[in-house]
């Protein structure tokens, strides 16, 4: 469940709710995709995140999914910024999300390939019977 906050209370920079969320993804993908292939597309969006958002070197994907521990530690001790946290970790996010669209995208694309091209060829067999 995501937390809920509330008009004035303090949040730290929304950590509690990026840790939710990603451990919300993990349950929800790692049974579909397996642990490689999530940590693989993790690792892959925090390194294009990593470009932009130096911020994410505190990141870590581990067996059991992101770690945001180093991250709090610096947020703790004022090395990075709250906005900078914020804006790194949505660009994270974002990166995994289309990550994934691309790749349930190219799973449909080559179910229709596969739906279209059974079908040429049941009409060729019943062209052929004709």
């Amino acid at each position: 469940m995501l937390p809920v906050y509330l008009p004035g209370k303090e949040k730290d920079t929304d950590l509690e709710f990026f840790e939710t969320l990603f451990r919300s993804i993990w349950a929800r993908i790692v049974p579909i995709l397996g642990i490689l292939n999530v940590k693989t597309m993790l690792e892959h969006a925090l390194e294009e995140g990593r470009s932009h958002h130096p911020v994410l070197n505190h990141v870590r994907i581990r067996e059991d999914g992101v770690r945001l521990v180093l991250l709090k530690q610096a947020v703790s001790a004022k090395k990075v910024s709250k906005e900078e946290v914020q804006e790194g970790l949505r660009d994270f996010l974002t990166s995994l999300v289309h990550l994934l669209a691309r790749l349930s995208g190219d799973i449909v694309s080559t179910q229709v390939r596969e739906v279209i091209e059974h079908a040429r060829q049941k009409r060729k067999i019943k062209e052929k019977l004709l």
